[in-house]
């Protein structure tokens, strides 16, 4: 056996839910949970085990198609970047949407929180990009002003 050959996968499992093309899907930090967004509005939580729903009791959900999911380093906080011309974060135990970044021109392609979780970037165009940073400890993303 070489070191250039491919592993063998196997499915596990088929996460069904929802209503339009998924765009984006990360693994939480710790790797037991699965975010998934769609053009359909909403974020869905998966458990890897087994692939059944984890959704918190709050649907995360935006006004246009969510485009990227992004999940802090702590894994309790989720972004979301949209076309409605927002990015979002999330608490990701209770679904309750904690802050909405507004002002975008366009529709917002992708978002990524930094490795500390303390600075998120979003973009909106192809050579257009802004920050978002909290001032206070890290991880705790709902006291996030705009740069």
């Amino acid at each position: 056996s070489s070191s250039s050959e491919v592993p063998q996968l196997h499915l596990q499992s088929t996460c069904t839910g929802h209503k339009q093309a998924v765009s984006a899907v990360r693994f939480s930090p710790s790797g037991e949970l699965l975010a998934s967004a769609s053009a359909y509005k909403t974020v869905r939580l998966w458990r890897v085990a087994d692939g059944s729903a984890a959704d918190p009791s709050s649907a995360m959900e935006h006004e246009g198609g969510i485009n990227d999911v992004a999940w802090n380093p702590q894994g309790n906080y989720l972004a979301t970047a949209s076309d409605d011309l927002t990015a979002r974060i999330w608490d990701a135990e209770s679904g309750k949407c904690l802050v909405t970044l507004a002002g975008h021109t366009t529709y917002v392609f992708c978002c990524s929180f930094n490795p500390v979780g303390h600075i998120l970037v979003r973009q909106q165009q192809a050579r257009q990009h802004t920050a978002a940073r909290s001032h206070k400890a890290a991880g705790d993303c709902a006291q996030l002003q705009p740069c």
